[in-house]
């Protein structure tokens, strides 16, 4: 079955606006496209934005401001690698950032599914139970609002490392060894935050998480822990006691204290909370598997909620987990990821144009993709089989999400010799990863 392109007419574009999403290229929430969208997003980098600029009547008005933010991604990491080289420091490396993306577009792909069923909720609450109405464009409100919203997440933050059971989920954007650009993605699945990537003078820290001290956060030095919970203002942290400085004497170790060494993205999104399963199942009695879920990571029979402090490991070991595969494969996966993410662009226009559901296999097969990816930095030596079971599934994928396809010829035609081209690849390197044990002939 052919389909064709329907022209598209520039000329309407600049009109209103919104001719990208009429023509079929729907990418407003996942890409700016306006000038004023661009310098917007990227202000909002250093949160320089108005009340004025945020304030929206209604929720259709209010834009993906995390999605926004991401699409500077590939800019800021350039960025990142070039300064890093002028002060010649060592370079990100590449497996583990490929990791971090993984882990992004899993995120990506949960809030795909579960974002309308959040947004349900949240809705049904406010609608029944609202304490009071506020002005949408009061800036008195705004300010108020501001700092609530600040709090709130300064007590989720705070939960997500007392609560074990949401600590499980949490882990996850600790498990990074390195603390740069495309570690602030490594995000759990139900996890908004976003690293903060710039740095600022040592007094901006009495007023606002830096750098410096979110990075103190983020280290597994026994002063570090638990402390720096802050999104956006450190006024909570001093208030509520958790606040700490960073100390030039002595050097960050960053990652969990019990590191989890894997690229798999599935596996570290539930290896800690098989880890409290299994510990909960064996104390001996149901007062104590409920507290090793609800307590602190530290927590055990006869300790304090959040366990002991001097019974924190000291950092003898700093040598990050480092599973070496060879740079074409590395490049391979970038160009296959990047694929990955400009797929998941097109899903909202998925859902317009395909007949109910069939947008799913759209999230299914990006899944696969990203599994693979975590599988190919782990060296699995099924990963190759896989892949090309995987290559070969898109062509009967093709099929199905043509209508959708017909909308973005370039990315059809990257996706389709990608396709044919890893089928070759894999097929020859089909055993690439598989042991290399001595055959003995009798």
């Amino acid at each position: 079955m052919e389909f064709e392109v329907p022209p598209i007419d520039i000329s309407i574009m600049a009109q209103n606006g919104t001719g990208l999403s009429e023509a079929g290229l729907a990418m407003k929430d996942i890409m700016p496209y306006t000038v004023q969208d661009m310098i917007f997003s990227l202000r909002c980098h250093f949160y320089l934005w108005t009340p004025r600029e945020t304030m929206f009547k209604t929720l259709a008005e209010v834009p993906n401001m995390f999605t926004r933010v991401i699409s500077y991604m590939p800019f800021l990491v350039v960025f990142e690698i070039i300064g890093l080289l002028a002060r010649g420091k060592e370079l990100p490396r590449w497996n583990h950032s490929l990791m971090s993306v993984c882990t992004a577009i899993l995120l990506f792909l949960s809030s795909t599914i579960l974002g309308n069923i959040e947004f349900t909720w949240f809705s049904m609450i406010h609608d029944k139970y609202r304490i009071m109405d506020l002005p949408w464009n009061s800036v008195s409100a705004w300010i108020v609002c501001f700092f609530a919203c600040d709090l709130g997440s300064y007590l989720w933050h705070r939960a997500a490392h007392e609560v074990n059971f949401v600590w499980a989920f949490h882990s996850v954007h600790h498990t990074s060894d390195e603390i740069n650009i495309m570690a602030g993605y490594r995000l759990p699945t139900f996890n908004r935050q976003i690293a903060i990537i710039f740095e600022g003078p040592d007094w901006m820290g009495k007023v606002i998480i830096t750098p410096r001290l979110h990075r103190v956060h983020h280290a597994r030095n026994r002063y570090c822990i638990d402390k720096n919970y802050g999104a956006v203002l450190s006024i909570w942290d001093y208030l509520l006691g958790t606040f700490t400085p960073f100390r030039e004497d002595i050097p960050l170790s960053f990652g969990l204290v019990s590191r989890i060494t894997s690229f798999d993205p599935i596996a570290i999104q539930f290896t800690y909370m098989k880890s409290i399963a299994m510990r909960a199942a064996s104390y001996d009695n149901w007062t104590d598997r409920i507290y090793c879920f609800i307590k602190g990571p530290g927590w055990e029979p006869g300790k304090p909620r959040l366990g002991v402090y001097e019974e924190i490991p000291q950092i003898y070991d700093d040598k990050p987990y480092d599973k070496q595969s060879p740079s074409w494969c590395y490049a391979y996966l970038t160009w296959t990821l990047g694929l990955a993410i400009i797929l998941f662009g097109t899903i909202p226009q998925a859902k317009k144009v395909l007949e109910s559901g069939e947008w799913f296999f759209i999230v299914v097969y990006l899944f696969w993709t990203v599994s693979n990816s975590g599988y190919f930095l782990e060296q699995k030596p099924w990963v190759t089989m896989s892949e090309v079971v995987r290559c070969g599934c898109f062509f009967l994928l093709e099929r199905m999400i043509a209508p959708m396809l017909a909308f973005y010829p370039l990315l059809w035609t990257a996706l389709r010799y990608t396709s044919i081209l890893s089928l070759v690849l894999w097929s020859f390197k089909i055993n690439m990863f598989c042991p290399k044990d001595d055959i003995k002939i009798d």
